[in-house]
């Protein structure tokens, strides 16, 4: 591969003591929180009822507001944490 396409390819570092990295950042993190607490759930559902019970969608896993109340939040990621819970209470369907 040439180094000029290396160059193009290779992702610059993000650092907090650059502001315009602040809104990738956070971005960033509250993505991992979410991820972090999808996983959680899937664990939860494929544990109770194996794969047969993994649900088509994130809504579906969603939808199960028993599992979404008992995630919890992580101290040293507390911030993108609670914006990755409104996310999730956003996402969740209505109940009935």
């Amino acid at each position: 591969m040439p180094a000029a396409h290396r160059q193009a390819l290779a992702a610059r570092s993000l650092s907090l003591a650059r502001p315009a990295d602040w809104k990738t950042y956070c971005r960033r993190g509250i993505r991992y929180s979410l991820c972090h607490f999808q996983n959680l759930l899937r664990r939860d559902v494929l544990v109770a009822g194996g794969l047969a019970a993994t649900p088509v969608s994130v809504e579906d896993l969603y939808a199960r507001g028993s599992t979404v109340a008992a995630l919890r939040l992580r101290p040293g990621e507390l911030a993108f944490d609670r914006l990755a819970f409104r996310q999730i209470r956003r996402e969740r369907p209505a109940r009935a």
